[in-house]
C-alpha cells in the first residue's frame, strides 16, 4: 500500500511540474559567484524532508521512483555500475541494493539524519559493495579500475565514475555546497575543495568537478529525476536546471570566446543555400557559443547558424560583382556570458572571372548547341572542364569526349587548359 501511494503521489507530481515553475530563480537573475549562490542556497533551502528509513514514506520510496529503470518499472539503475536491478527488494540481508550518500556523510558528520542526510538530490542507488569500495573518497580522474563497477576508476583518495555519470556527480556535489550552508542549527555547512585527501566537512576536487559538469551534459534520466526529488522535498536542482551556473559561481570571471579573422570566395550569383563557410571560433570554459552577424550584411545576403557557425547564402540577388564584389561582415561569438568579434570578408568571385578566355582558333566544342554528348577539339596532352553558369565545375576529363548527360538543360562554360594548366580558352556552350 506505502508504494502504490508513492506511485500516485509521483505521477501526481510529475504531471503538474513537468518543467521549472515560473518565477523559480527570479532572485538569482544577473548574479554572479556568491551572490549568485547565496541567492540559490535562499531558493532552495528549507525543503520537505523524509525519514531515512520508516513504515510510510522514506528514502527508499523516493529513489525506486527518481531512478526507475525507464524500461523496466520494477527496477532501479545503480549509480556506478549502471546495473538495472529490482527496485522494491531494497537492501535484502545485503542482497539487494543500498543507498549511497555521493556526498559522503562523513563529510560533514550528518549521518542518516535529515536534512542533508536524507536528501534525496545527493542520495542514488548503488551496488553494495561498490558503495563500500567507494567508501568516503573524494572525486577526480585517475587510479585503477575497479573489478564491479569496471568504468570506474579509484586510488588511495579519490573516485572517478563512470563516464556517464559524472556530470550527475558533479551537479550533486554543487547542489550539497549550495544547499547547506550552516546557516541554520544542526545543518552543516559543506564547501567544495581544489583538492583530494579531505576530511570534515570540505569535498574536492573542484576543478574535476566543473570538468565534468561540462563533458557529462544534463540528459533526461536527470531531468526526470531532479522532478520527482522535487515532487516530494519541494526544491529543485539549480544545477541541473541550469548547468551554467556552475561557471558563473566558481568561475565568475569568465573568458570571452576566441573567434578568428576569415576570408572566404563564394561564385557571383550562388544559389540560396549554398556554404559559404564556417565560422572558427573556440571558448576557454568550453561553454557553448552562439553566432550572430552584426553588421555588413547588405541585402541579407547571408544567414549565419546560431549554434554551427555556418555561413549561407541568404540571397542570391545580392551576390553581383559590378554592385557587391565584396562584403566585410562583423560576426559576434558569444558564450552567454561574455563576446568576441570578428571581421569575415566574403568575396564575389564574377562569373566571367571563374572561366578566363584565351585566344585559340584551333580549338573548338562541337556540336554546339548539344543535347547530351560533344567533343572538344584539343591537343591530346590539354583538359577539359565545365561549369555552370553561376561558375559551379560540375565535370572534367582528360578526353576529347564530353558527356553532359547528367546535366540539367542550359548554359554552361567550357575551359580548355592546356598541359601547364593554364586556362587557353573559355567556349560558352548550350544544351538542350
Amino acid at each position: 500500500m506505502k508504494n502504490l501511494i508513492a506511485i500516485l503521489l509521483v505521477a501526481f507530481a510529475m504531471g503538474s511540474f513537468a518543467q521549472i515553475p515560473n518565477g523559480y530563480y527570479d532572485s538569482a537573475e544577473g548574479l554572479t559567484g556568491d551572490e549568485l549562490k547565496a541567492a540559490l542556497h535562499n531558493i532552495i533551502d528549507n525543503h520537505t524532508t523524509y525519514p531515512y528509513t520508516d513504515s510510510g514514506t522514506d528514502v527508499w520510496d523516493i529513489l525506486k521512483e527518481s531512478d526507475r529503470d525507464p524500461n523496466n518499472a520494477n527496477n532501479v539503475i545503480l549509480l556506478y555500475t549502471g546495473w538495472s536491478v529490482n527496485g522494491p527488494l531494497e537492501y535484502d540481508g545485503g542482497s539487494g541494493w543500498s543507498r549511497e550518500h555521493v556526498w559522503a556523510k562523513s563529510h560533514g558528520d550528518f549521518d542518516n539524519d535529515p536534512p542533508a542526510g536524507t536528501d534525496a538530490h545527493h542520495l542514488r542507488p548503488c551496488d553494495i559493495s561498490v558503495n563500500s569500495a567507494r567508501g568516503n573518497k573524494d572525486f577526480d580522474n585517475g587510479g585503477t579500475q575497479h573489478a564491479e563497477a569496471t568504468e570506474c576508476y579509484t586510488d588511495a583518495d579519490s573516485w572517478e565514475p563512470r563516464p556517464a555519470v559524472k556530470g550527475d556527480v558533479a551537479r550533486m556535489m554543487f547542489y550539497m555546497a549550495t544547499r547547506y550552508e550552516g546557516d541554520v542549527s544542526g545543518e552543516p555547512d559543506l564547501e567544495l575543495v581544489d583538492y583530494t585527501g579531505t576530511d570534515g566537512p570540505f569535498f574536492g576536487k573542484l576543478s574535476t568537478l566543473i570538468q565534468w559538469n561540462t563533458e557529462d551534459p544534463v540528459d533526461e534520466f536527470e531531468r526526470n529525476r531532479n522532478e520527482v526529488v522535487y515532487s516530494y522535498q519541494g526544491n529543485r536542482n539549480p544545477f541541473i536546471d541550469h548547468p551554467e551556473y556552475v561557471n558563473t559561481i566558481y568561475n565568475p570571471e569568465n573568458n570571452a570566446p576566441e573567434i578568428d579573422d576569415q576570408e572566404f570566395t563564394i561564385a557571383e550569383n550562388s544559389e540560396n543555400g549554398t556554404e559559404v563557410g564556417t565560422i572558427t571560433s573556440s571558448d576557454p570554459d568550453n561553454d557553448e557559443i552562439s553566432y550572430s552577424i552584426i553588421s555588413g550584411n547588405t541585402d541579407d545576403a547571408f544567414v549565419l547558424g546560431t549554434t554551427t557557425g555556418v555561413l549561407t547564402v541568404n540571397n542570391s540577388d545580392a551576390l553581383v560583382y559590378d554592385t557587391n564584389p565584396s562584403f566585410s561582415l562583423i560576426v559576434e561569438a558569444n558564450d552567454g556570458w561574455a563576446s568576441a568579434s570578428a571581421t569575415i570578408m566574403v568575396n564575389v568571385d564574377q562569373t566571367n572571372a571563374v572561366v578566363p578566355i584565351a585566344s585559340n582558333a584551333e580549338i573548338k566544342v562541337y556540336p554546339n548547341p548539344t543535347s547530351d554528348i560533344t567533343y572538344a577539339k584539343i591537343p591530346n596532352n590539354y583538359s577539359v572542364e565545365v561549369y555552370s553558369i553561376i561558375g559551379s565545375k560540375i565535370m572534367e576529363t582528360t578526353t576529347q569526349k564530353i558527356d553532359l548527360s547528367f546535366a540539367d538543360p542550359g548554359v554552361y562554360f567550357v575551359l580548355i587548359k592546356d598541359d601547364f594548366g593554364n586556362s587557353v580558352k573559355s567556349i560558352k556552350l548550350l544544351k538542350r
